[in-house]
């Protein structure tokens, strides 16, 4: 089996042709409301890493943002860049600094929108009793995140917790789950994917 499967593997070879690629980064309604929600997160992200300066002035709408996680989910939503440019850190060139950031991050951001819309069209391909399987542990580990917070912090009165920050908790610690379960859900078809064209019998 496991010689077919390599037989078969070596026979088979990655083959995007240029209708592929074009239908892939092709714009339409769905692609570019969901990167113009990315920009909108980039952006309130980037006003609230004010926070970490304090350099006057305060960047406008810092206020009015300040309830929300906009930076947490930013940093989240960012997290395989980084991975995949850590390489060129090593050798001192960093893609995170200007002037390179801000155009690799609104590509990244629209390369990221068309493989969340290929991926809704796949939906119907993937095995969801194995998806839901693999989004236990996150589930699990969401309401033991949230349920030790609001349990020993709230209730408890081990320590003073303002509403405020039951709600900024709260609503980080969604934004980070949707995170989480986006990435797990693109993963997921990108596994079924190979196994369908490469090992499915």
């Amino acid at each position: 089996m496991l010689r077919r499967n390599l037989k078969k593997l070596k026979e088979k070879k990655f083959k995007l042709n240029r209708k592929t690629i074009k239908e892939f980064l092709k714009p339409d309604w769905k692609k570019i409301l969901i990167f113009g929600v990315f920009v909108f997160i980039a952006v309130g992200g980037s006003i609230q890493s004010w926070a970490f300066s304090d350099i006057p002035p305060k960047p406008p709408l810092y206020d009015v943002l300040a309830p929300f996680p906009f930076w947490t989910t930013w940093i989240f939503l960012m997290i395989p860049l980084g991975i995949l440019t850590a390489p060129f850190n090593y050798i001192g060139f960093c893609l995170f600094c200007p002037p390179y950031f801000y155009p690799l991050e609104a590509i990244y951001f629209y390369l990221l929108s068309c493989a969340v819309v290929s991926a809704y069209h796949y939906k119907d391909r993937i095995n969801k009793k194995y998806f839901l399987i693999a989004l236990l542990p996150i589930i699990l580990i969401f309401f033991y995140e949230f349920g030790s917070f609001v349990v020993f912090s709230a209730f408890m009165n081990i320590r003073d917790v303002s509403a405020t920050e039951i709600f900024w908790f709260a609503f980080a610690l969604i934004a980070v789950f949707f995170v989480v379960v986006l990435y797990t859900y693109l993963i997921f078809c990108l596994i079924t994917y190979l196994w369908n064209k490469f090992f499915r019998p």
